[in-house]
């Protein structure tokens, strides 16, 4: 039971990093592409 839940948030804190990480690019790309 442990196990699954110390998985279980190893899986949700990845998948935020990974939506956070796409933000950021998804943002830097836009204000380029208006600043440019």
């Amino acid at each position: 039971v442990v196990v699954v839940v110390v998985v279980l948030v190893v899986v949700l804190v990845v998948v935020v990093v990974v939506v956070v990480v796409v933000v950021v690019v998804v943002v830097v790309v836009v204000v380029v592409v208006v600043v440019l």
